[in-house]
């Protein structure tokens, strides 16, 4: 329950922050706007989702065995979910549509890319995970964890757009957090863990 509670502030902590850099980027223009916008995505992807899922991830064992963590994977779920953020951002930053508001079009297209960008983000972390054992996961459940990010990164671009008060920025946050979350234990609820002769980690297929 611990590990539960630290990670849904983690991603509270990096939702909000990174709502709130969004929120003076749309103040700002030119190199200090993609300034703000680059310190949105690390906030939100970087706290909110990375670091969420390897304190998620604490929570996770296999009894009597020891679980490692193949550094360079990790590192590249980091990039994967910063990318996927930034460029998320970015281009709904400066799309056209009225009072701030996203053409619908437009939400739903880059929606899908910064959930695809998030879940590939998510299961690059547990590909990185390293024990005597192989992972696979179910498919229905996997195809669940990306709808969850989809709805995460629709509520992040339409924040990031929108929200201008501390206090809504704040309850948005709180709201996202449970999404973030959830994304990460659905994902984790497809593991599907078999013995291994020697530490192999995420097996495709």
């Amino acid at each position: 329950p611990l590990i539960l509670l630290l990670s849904y502030v983690a991603s509270c902590l990096g939702a909000c922050r990174g709502l709130r850099c969004a929120t003076r980027a749309r103040a700002c223009h030119g190199a200090s706007r993609g300034r703000w916008l680059l310190l949105a995505a690390v906030a939100t992807a970087g706290t909110g989702i990375w670091a969420m899922d390897f304190l998620a991830l604490l929570g996770f064992s296999v009894s009597g065995e020891t679980t490692r963590y193949n550094v360079l994977v990790a590192i590249a779920s980091l990039l994967v979910a910063v990318l996927a953020a930034g460029v998320g951002l970015l281009i709904i930053s400066v799309g056209p549509g009225e009072e701030g508001t996203p053409p619908v079009g437009s939400l739903i297209v880059f929606s899908l890319l910064l959930g695809a960008g998030l879940t590939v983000g998510h299961y690059l972390a547990m590909a990185a995970m390293r024990m005597p054992g192989r992972l696979s996961y179910d498919l229905l459940l996997v195809v669940f964890s990306f709808v969850i990010a989809v709805v995460a990164a629709a509520g992040v671009l339409l924040g990031a757009a929108r929200l201008r008060g501390a206090g809504a920025t704040l309850g948005a946050s709180l709201g996202l957090g449970v999404l973030l979350c959830a994304m990460h234990y659905t994902a984790m609820a497809a593991v599907r863990m078999f013995p291994a002769s020697s530490p192999t980690g995420l097996v495709v297929g």
